[in-house]
């Protein structure tokens, strides 16, 4: 009889959380969304934080879903994906290789997937607080210009030499970032089930990515802004 009792309730215990899963899925916001970054990282190179890092790029785009928590529907919890081409600069950062220390000034473009875990507050139906995390990892090329400053001629180019380049992004840093999240979003209801989303979030990278195969940095963090926009499906918001 305990035994039967238990089961039962170990079942009914079941379908209540089946039940609540599927409700809090009905219930969930779907967002397409492209997404505009601008990429300035964190960079310390002789001693120094280095100034002048930042540069405006097409990132592409994302889907994203958000299951509501709890009652009232002022939180949610969003899961995202994030994927396309970035962009950012570095001023007068010094690599050191096996050959040397040379300094370089240039541009990096490359691609890369982020995935950030966010809660969300809802103050009103339109507008949301957000905070969380996110992983990301670059791969594939690393397109490099700019100009390599190598006054002691250890790479054999000169004291000064251009720089446009395709190489691994891992050569120069840590492909893996990961860190927390702020952002500030607002939803406008265009039919009953689709609505327009605008949202800025920053993300600040935690773990030092200036240890690459071929040179090392001092420092290099992530630091990023995101702009979103999209649309934004279910969820009566």
């Amino acid at each position: 009889m305990i035994l039967n009792q238990y089961r039962l309730g170990l079942v009914s215990g079941l379908i209540l959380a089946m039940a609540g899963t599927t409700s809090a899925f009905a219930s969930a916001r779907f967002s397409l969304v492209s997404v505009s970054t601008y990429g300035a990282p964190s960079v310390i190179s002789s001693g120094a934080a280095v100034a002048g890092n930042g540069l405006m790029g097409y990132a592409g785009g994302g889907a994203m879903i958000e299951v509501p928590m709890g009652s009232g529907g002022r939180f949610g919890l969003e899961l995202g994906a994030i994927y396309g081409d970035f962009k950012s600069h570095v001023n007068a950062v010094a690599l050191t290789g096996t050959a040397g220390a040379v300094t370089l000034t240039g541009d990096f473009a490359y691609k890369k997937i982020t995935v950030p875990v966010t809660l969300k507050y809802w103050a009103t139906h339109w507008l949301n607080f957000n905070a969380g995390g996110y992983v990301s990892t670059a791969y594939g090329s690393l397109k490099t210009t700019g100009t390599l400053s190598d006054p002691g001629n250890v790479l054999g180019l000169g004291a000064s030499s251009a720089v446009d380049q395709n190489g691994a992004f891992g050569d120069l840093a840590k492909n893996l970032s990961y860190g927390g999240s702020a952002g500030v979003g607002t939803n406008f209801h265009l039919t009953q089930v689709a609505s327009l989303r605008l949202e800025g979030r920053f993300l600040y990278g935690v773990n030092d990515q200036g240890v690459g195969s071929d040179y090392t940095q001092e420092s290099y963090k992530t630091r990023e802004g995101q702009i979103f926009a999209g649309l934004t499906f279910g969820g009566g918001k």
